[in-house]
């Protein structure tokens, strides 16, 4: 999703110290590794790309390979509704709105690399609400952005970038996962529900006419 397409907020914030690098040798046979951490490196055998997938959390120095990697799912959206959403450009989402980002209370996020080059990354935030009167308490991991480069797609690294997500929020015991999309992105909702997710709130709109 682009920048603005936003989730809920909280009031509480939960942090958890993400480690820096997990790979896989030669000859590991595993399709993935969980860390204490929730990090999941896969094989480039099992996945049948060329080199090894790494999948890392992301660190502020990453912030300008997540702006330039956002312009893809940006020109999607500009595409699709281009009265609501502007073409990437270097002023849509710069260097330090990315870095701003990762650096919020209870934001986290990984990058996808092949062979050291960046493929794909994604972005999400703890959310933890408060009990009200008339909700009961509730904590999730929500995904904000996620994106792969179209030439890496359907080789498994969206897969990967949102079981690291998974894999976190299960290190702070939080095993659910919610987000949102756009209804055009079928290509998106065909994947978020292959990978378990499953829809259950639908926002409706007359564009203005």
């Amino acid at each position: 999703m682009p920048p603005d397409s936003v989730g809920p907020r909280s009031t509480r914030w939960a942090n958890a110290r993400l480690p820096p690098v997990c790979l896989h040798g030669k000859g590991v046979r595993r399709s993935h590794i969980e860390s204490p951490y929730g990090i999941v490196a896969f094989s480039s055998l099992l996945l049948r790309l060329p080199v090894l997938l790494e999948i890392r959390a992301t660190t502020p120095e990453d912030a300008g390979t997540i702006s330039a990697l956002n312009a893809d799912v940006q020109q999607i959206h500009a595409d699709a509704h281009p009265r609501r959403f502007k073409p990437p450009a270097p002023h849509t989402f710069t260097e330090k709105d990315a870095k701003d980002l990762l650096s919020s209370p209870g934001y986290f996020g990984f990058l996808a690399l092949d062979a050291g080059a960046p493929i794909g990354y994604l972005v999400a935030e703890i959310v933890r609400r408060p009990e009200t009167a008339r909700q009961f308490a509730d904590e999730f991991v929500y995904i904000h952005e996620i994106s792969v480069r179209p030439g890496a797609r359907r080789k498994g690294v969206g897969r990967s970038l949102l079981d690291a997500a998974k894999a976190h929020g299960r290190l702070l015991g939080i095993p659910m996962v919610a987000l949102d999309t756009w209804s055009f992105n079928e290509g998106a909702l065909h994947f978020f529900q292959k990978n378990g997710l499953v829809p259950f709130n639908v926002r409706l709109w007359n564009q203005g006419e």
